[in-house]
């Protein structure tokens, strides 16, 4: 079973392919998802706009089931560090 995190970033499709670019191996435009690897895993990153808030683009995470935790805090820190926003429900 994947684990999930959300977040957002306030920038436009063109810096998020610019800012995930070190970890990007596909960008899926059909399915408005990159496929990232970090640290031998892969991590995949779907996103989307709401109708309202146009600045920013909301991001759902899914991690492989074997990632550890450690290796998700780790790469949450990076994402960070780039300007995303945690998103807590």
């Amino acid at each position: 079973m994947a684990i999930e995190s959300f977040f957002k970033i306030k920038t436009n499709l063109e810096e998020l392919k610019n800012i995930l670019a070190e970890y990007t191996i596909e960008f899926n435009e059909e399915f408005d998802e990159f496929v990232l690897e970090y640290s031998g895993f892969n991590i995949w990153l779907s996103f989307y706009f709401e109708s309202l808030d146009l600045d920013y683009i909301y991001i759902n995470v899914k991690y492989e089931s074997k990632i550890s935790k450690d290796l998700i805090e780790k790469f949450k820190s990076i994402l960070f560090e780039k300007g995303f926003v945690e998103r807590i429900f």
